[in-house]
C-alpha cells in the first residue's frame, strides 16, 4: 500500500508544520507525492518547507517524489476539470493505495476510479479515533488550519472533530 497526497492536501499540513500526521496514521516512513505536484508547489511560500521533507540520496525525509508520464490521450475523463497534480495522484495511485486528495471534484473522480480516498476533515477524524489526535489538539490544528491556510470547516465538521 502507497499513501499519495495532493497538492491541497500537502499544502494544508505544510503550512501548519504537521506533516508528520500523515507518516503517523499511516505507520510509514514516507508517502509519495508525483513531480507534478511538487511543480505546483515550486513558487508557493511553503515550497521551502515541503523541500526540506523530500527524501534525497543524501538525506532522509518523509516525502517520496514519484515520476509518472501522463497520456492525456488515454484519460477515461476530461483533464481540464481538474489540475495537473490531481490527475498525476489519481493516475498514480492503484487498487490497495490511499489517495489524500481535498478537491471535491477531483475526489469524486478518484471514487468513481475505485480509489480510496481521505479528504482533510475525514483524515483528521480518522487521526482522532486512531488516538494520534485528542480533542484539544485537533481544535489547535483546525484553529491553525483555518489562520495559516485560510481552511474553511462546516460547523458540523468542526463539532465532530472537536467533541
Amino acid at each position: 500500500m502507497k499513501v499519495i497526497a495532493d497538492t491541497g492536501f500537502l499544502s494544508s499540513l505544510a503550512k501548519i508544520d504537521r506533516l508528520e500526521l500523515i507518516t503517523e496514521f499511516f505507520d510509514t516512513d514516507e508517502f509519495s507525492v508525483p513531480t507534478q505536484v511538487i511543480d505546483e508547489l515550486k513558487d508557493s511560500k511553503i515550497y521551502e518547507i515541503i523541500s526540506r521533507q523530500i527524501s534525497r540520496e543524501n538525506s532522509e525525509g518523509i516525502i517520496r517524489t514519484e515520476i509518472i508520464e501522463i497520456d492525456y490521450s488515454q484519460l477515461g475523463y476530461s483533464r481540464e476539470r481538474y489540475g495537473k497534480g490531481e490527475i498525476a495522484c489519481i493516475e498514480l495511485s492503484e487498487d490497495k493505495d490511499i489517495l489524500l486528495i481535498d478537491d471535491r471534484d477531483a475526489k469524486k473522480l478518484a471514487k468513481e476510479e475505485g480509489k480510496n480516498c481521505y479528504d482533510l476533515p475525514t483524515f483528521l477524524l480518522s487521526c482522532k479515533k486512531k488516538g494520534i489526535l485528542n480533542s484539544e489538539q485537533l481544535e489547535h490544528v483546525i484553529d491553525n488550519l483555518e489562520n495559516e491556510d485560510s481552511y474553511h470547516f462546516t460547523d458540523e465538521i468542526e463539532e465532530r472533530l472537536i467533541s
